[in-house]
């Protein structure tokens, strides 16, 4: 679902967005994949969220399956807490925050919208003021999120080079033990 604004129709963003969910969620079934981008945007986010929330809990009792993305952490919680639901997230190079187009399942992805932000050139000012504007919850949220998307970048790494001195030392044992 993507923007779809349309002034002769009277639709906000949000309006045709929900417009697009009545039309999945009459005819989801258990045979039915969904995939929606956003679910739950282009309006006050408390609001957005709880009808995400609603949505997703319904077409889980309707045996759907589907990808659904968001950036609400409602949403990530929700994941952890509902059986059927798995959180996933695309990694992020956190030196570069560039895309590595790598899908982590069982862990949801943080924004990394003030650190892009950032490295994009918004005032600082502003920025310091972003932070000090989130809830302390979001805030420990986000953190525990870097920090786990971090220590799962960094244990790919040790298990790749690990892997890699396992392939070199079993290499070097089949030639001791050819020349014994």
């Amino acid at each position: 679902i993507g923007a779809a604004q349309s002034i002769e129709e009277s639709l906000s963003t949000f309006s045709s967005h929900i417009k697009n969910v009545i039309s999945i969620t009459d005819r989801a079934d258990e045979g039915s994949l969904v995939l929606i981008d956003e679910l739950g945007g282009g309006t006050d986010p408390e609001e957005g969220q709880a009808i995400a929330k609603a949505v997703l809990a319904y077409l889980l009792r309707r045996g759907c399956r589907g990808i659904v993305t968001t950036h609400y952490t409602a949403l990530k919680e929700f994941a952890y807490a509902e059986e059927g639901i798995e959180n996933a997230s695309m990694e992020f190079d956190m030196n570069t925050l560039q895309p590595l187009y790598k899908i982590t399942l069982g862990i949801p992805g943080s924004s990394n919208a003030i650190a892009i932000s950032r490295r994009l050139g918004l005032s600082s000012e502003i920025l310091d003021e972003a932070v000090a504007n989130l809830s302390e919850g979001g805030r420990q949220f986000e953190n525990i999120l870097i920090t786990a998307e971090k220590s799962l970048i960094e244990a790919d790494e040790a298990k790749r080079q690990a892997e890699q001195l396992k392939t070199e030392w079993s290499t070097k044992l089949s030639e001791v033990n050819a020349e014994r």
